[in-house]
C-alpha cells in the first residue's frame, strides 16, 4: 500500500488512490458473492460459487476498515462529532431507505427478502424489517455501518492521542477480538444444541450489529491514527500477491457447518480478509495496467450507487435467462449488473447527490 498524499489544506486531504482501488477490489468482491448466492445447492457449479463467495467475503470487513482508517486519520486534528455523524448518513441514509422500500417491494418477484406485501406480518413488523434491510441480501451491511458511525466519536476519542505503539496494539487487539468473537459463534453454529445468549443474538440480527464487525472498524481506525502518528505502510512487493492468494484460495476452501455455510460467522472472516490486504495492495501496485487501478479506484470512490443498485440488476438478468444453462445465466446476470450500474450511477447523482466531492483536486475530508 502507497503511502497516503500529503495533506493538501489544514483538515483536508488527498485521498489516498490505493484505498479508493481496494475498495474497488472489494466491490467487485461482494457483487461476486451474490452472483454465486444464485447457484442453487444442487448445481454442479455450486462447490464453485460457494468458493467464489468465500473469497469475497473479504468486502465488507475492508469497506468497514476504511470507515475506521478515516476516524483514526482525522481524530489527532479534530474531535469526531455531530457534523461529521451528520454528513456521513446524509450522504448514505436517504438513498439507503429509497432502496430498501424498493428491495421490500419487489420482494416478493424471486423470494429474495422480506416483502412489504407479507400479510402474515403487520405493518409495523413489515415497515421496521425494511428499515433495517431485510427486504435484500446485501442490506445488512448498511445497517452495520450506521451503528459504526454513531460510534465514531467514541473510537476517535479514544484514540485523539495514542502513539504508533499503542494504536498498532489496538490494531492486534481489535481484530484478535473480533476473530474470537466469531470463533464462539462458530461452535455455537456447529454446535447440536440450539444457539444461547450472544451467539443467539448475532445469529438473529444477521450481522447487523455493530458488534459483529467492531474488530474491522477498530483495526482500520488504529491503523488511520498510526499513520497519522508518522507509520509508513510497507510498499507492497510483488511476492505478496502468489502468497497472499495463495493463503486466500485455502481459507475459502474451508467447508461449512452441518446447518448452513457459516463463513461469515467465522474466524475464517478474519483470515480471508487478512489474506486480501497481503495481495490486495500488490495486485494494484504490481498485477494491474495503470488504466485498471485508475477505473478501480473510480469504482471504489463512487461505491455507493453500486452498492445499492447490483442486486437488483442481478435479479433481473437471472430472471431474465431462466431456463438458460448455468454458464449462460451468470453471463447474463453480470452483464444486467454491468448496464444497469452504468445507467443508475448517472442518475444516483442527480436524486441523491453526489456522495462524494467532484473537484478537479478530488479533495475529501477523511
Amino acid at each position: 500500500m502507497v503511502a497516503p498524499a500529503q495533506a493538501a489544506l489544514p483538515g483536508v486531504h488527498l485521498r489516498d488512490p490505493t484505498m479508493d482501488a481496494l475498495r474497488g477490489l472489494s466491490l467487485l468482491g461482494v457483487i461476486a458473492i451474490h452472483v454465486a448466492s444464485r447457484i442453487p445447492t444442487a448445481d454442479p457449479w455450486y462447490p464453485v460459487g460457494r468458493f467464489v463467495d468465500h473469497l469475497g467475503r473479504f468486502g465488507v470487513p475492508l469497506f468497514l476498515g476504511v470507515l475506521g482508517w478515516g476516524v483514526g486519520r482525522a481524530a489527532g486534528e479534530r474531535p469526531i462529532g455531530p457534523t461529521w455523524i451528520r454528513d456521513r448518513l446524509r450522504a448514505v441514509g436517504p438513498a439507503y431507505l429509497a432502496w430498501a422500500c424498493l428491495y421490500a417491494a419487489v420482494a416478493s418477484w424471486d423470494g429474495g427478502g422480506i416483502s412489504l406485501w407479507d400479510g402474515r406480518l403487520s405493518w409495523t413488523a413489515r415497515l421496521s424489517l425494511t428499515v433495517f434491510g431485510y427486504g435484500a441480501e446485501h442490506l445488512y451491511y448498511t445497517t452495520a455501518y450506521f451503528g459504526l458511525v454513531l460510534l465514531a466519536p467514541l473510537a476517535g476519542t479514544g484514540l485523539a492521542t495514542a502513539g504508533r505503539r499503542t494504536a498498532l496494539a489496538v490494531a492486534v487487539a481489535g481484530l484478535s477480538a473480533n476473530a474470537a468473537l466469531l470463533a464462539h459463534l462458530e461452535a455455537a453454529v456447529q454446535s447440536a444444541a440450539a444457539p444461547t445468549g450472544l451467539a443467539a443474538l448475532l445469529l438473529h440480527t444477521e450481522a447487523r450489529t455493530p458488534l459483529h464487525w467492531f474488530g474491522f472498524f477498530v483495526a482500520g481506525a488504529a491503523m488511520g491514527r498510526w499513520l497519522a502518528a508518522g507509520g509508513r505502510w510497507p510498499a507492497p512487493r510483488l511476492w505478496w500477491l502468489p502468497v497472499g492468494l495463495a493463503a486466500h484460495a485455502w481459507v475459502a476452501l474451508r467447508p461449512p457447518s452441518r446447518q448452513f455455510d457459516d463463513f461469515w460467522c467465522s474466524p475464517a472472516l478474519v483470515a480471508g480478509s487478512l489474506a486480501a490486504l497481503l495481495w490486495g495492495p500488490a495486485l494494484v501496485r504490481h498485477g494491474l495496467p495503470k488504466a485498471a487501478v485508475g477505473w478501480l479506484g473510480r469504482f471504489g470512490a463512487d461505491s455507493l450507487p453500486t452498492y445499492l443498485g447490483h442486486v437488483l440488476w442481478l435479479r433481473v438478468g437471472w430472471w431474465a435467462a431462466q431456463g438458460w444453462p448455468t454458464g449462460g445465466r451468470i453471463a447474463v446476470a453480470l452483464a444486467a449488473v454491468v448496464a444497469g450500474n452504468w445507467a443508475y450511477g448517472r442518475i444516483h447523482p442527480r436524486i441523491f447527490g453526489a456522495a462524494r466531492p467532484t473537484s478537479a483536486a478530488r479533495l475529501t475530508t477523511p
